[in-house]
């Protein structure tokens, strides 16, 4: 009876599994899968998330649909090409993030109340930022806004309070209260 390196398509966590097993249950976190699925995961790239777990990650396809972690620094995973509606919102712990150079569109109340989020590292690629995709992220003092930004829709940054300045390309449709009740200096480049 020999056993195989694997890992979980659930949770990550790095398994062994009898090699004459078709189907297995995660010793982690009881999600049931086929052998093969786990040999196969094992052998993917790793994806960076910075502190995140992959499994605090709820992605269905490339579009990432909410994120459930409690780590203060993380990178969105490079396959994500939409933050969905509401993915984050209302996460507390989240102080530091890195959007990659995949995603292309940022939804509606994405971060909407992340009171901790002080530092974005926005990909060069986002074309749209929805509405009151950053309301009221209070401690939000640094965003890059890329040359690929198309539109900031409505209340995107409402009640940023403490975003000081934002160099936002001159192409740019800036929506209605975008910036509104926030002390924010823009500057078209």
């Amino acid at each position: 009876m020999g056993f195989i390196d694997a890992k979980c398509p659930a949770c990550a966590k790095a398994i062994e599994i009898p090699a004459e097993t078709t189907e297995f249950f995660c010793p982690y976190c009881g999600s049931k899968f086929l052998r093969d699925a786990a040999y196969a995961y094992a052998r993917m790239p790793e994806i960076s998330t910075g502190e995140a777990d992959l499994s605090d990650f709820i992605i269905v396809g490339t579009t990432l649909v909410s994120y459930t972690g409690t780590k203060p620094n993380v990178i969105i995973p490079s396959h994500v090409t939409i933050v969905a509606d509401k993915a984050f919102k209302g996460n507390k712990y989240v102080s530091t993030l890195v959007i990659p150079d995949s995603v292309t569109s940022i939804g509606e109340e994405a971060f909407s109340g992340c009171t901790s989020l002080a530092k974005v590292s926005m990909s060069d690629n986002v074309v749209n930022i929805g509405d009151h995709a950053f309301n009221s992220c209070e401690s939000l003092q640094e965003i890059n806004f890329p040359r690929s930004l198309e539109t900031i829709r409505r209340s995107a940054f409402y009640s940023c309070s403490s975003l000081t300045a934002a160099l936002i390309p001159s192409s740019c449709e800036i929506g209605p209260f975008a910036f509104d009740d926030s002390q924010t200096q823009i500057t078209r480049v």
